[in-house]
């Protein structure tokens, strides 16, 4: 779709200069956070890739409790942030991922901000093999949700008649 990585949101010589002093410092125990923090530490002692699931992105967007990377766009309309995100950032996020997969340490699954859950990476890594190998049964997930109007006019809402069940893709 595109060829953007999480470093073109970096001002390259700044990453450079973090990088540089990340490396001469003489901590011996660091703690790097972040969208982007694996391009700091060319070696790390310890990996952990905090995931967040594109479902749960939306979600906090329609509730306007963050925006896109880099941007101060919470209050902005969820189809103009679905779209850099769609198009934009997650391809990056996704090349990013695919490069800290096979070496990290522990993953991270925030998407109950209140209750985050951590698996280590070799776990994952066999779950994901696991998962290639086996067959997963394919279908449409339908919940049950009120779609409002039917195509002839009639009134589907919750007062009308019990939720039906609709068509998720």
């Amino acid at each position: 779709m595109n060829g953007t990585v999480i470093e073109d949101y970096f001002d390259r010589d700044r990453l450079e200069s973090a990088r540089s002093q990340i490396e001469n410092g003489r901590a011996s125990r660091l703690l790097v956070i972040g969208v982007g923090a694996a391009l700091l530490c060319t070696n790390p002692g310890l990996i952990v890739y905090a995931d967040l699931a594109r479902w749960e992105i939306q979600q906090r967007w329609r509730r306007k409790e963050s925006g896109n990377f880099g941007l101060d766009n919470a209050d902005d309309a969820t189809g103009s942030k679905y779209k850099c995100g769609y198009f934009v950032e997650w391809r990056a996020a996704d090349r990013l991922k695919k490069c800290l997969l096979p070496r990290l340490d522990f993953l991270l699954d925030t998407n109950d901000a209140a209750s985050p859950k951590m698996i280590s990476g070799d776990t994952f890594r066999r779950a994901l093999r696991s998962v290639s190998q086996n067959a997963v049964p394919r279908g449409a997930l339908f919940r049950s949700r009120t779609m409002g109007r039917s195509l002839d006019g009639r009134d589907l809402r919750p007062s009308a008649r019990p939720p039906q069940p609709c068509l998720v893709f």
